[in-house]
């Protein structure tokens, strides 16, 4: 991002004032000096950077979160069982707790 931001706006800088040209919201026009051109160019890019990043951090958390339950939606050492009366219930093979309960951390059930 900011080695784009600084290429953007090392191009805009070279350009003679005369060809620099910014539109407006309104359909008005300004003719706006190579600096000011340069400096809307770096905030588009930094903004777009940053958006960028948002996206990756969410994507990176929502697989974090993914690679902690296993392939039944539980967390990682968590177990499915049934009881001899057909009651399912839950293990932990690392700590050796169980529960009637889906443990904390558990994906949401189907439905």
């Amino acid at each position: 991002g900011q080695q784009a931001a600084h290429a953007l706006g090392s191009y805009w800088s070279k350009l003679p004032e005369e060809a620099v040209h910014v539109r407006f919201g309104g359909g008005s026009s300004h003719r706006a000096t190579a600096s000011e051109a340069a400096a809307e160019e770096q905030h588009k890019v930094a903004a777009a950077a940053a958006s960028e990043a948002e996206r990756s951090e969410a994507s990176r958390r929502a697989a974090a979160a993914k690679s902690k339950l296993n392939k039944s939606g539980l967390p990682k050492g968590w177990h499915k069982g049934k009881d001899a009366k057909d009651r399912t219930y839950y293990y932990n093979t690392r700590t050796g707790d169980s529960s009637w309960d889906r443990p904390p951390g558990s994906a949401p059930l189907k439905a």
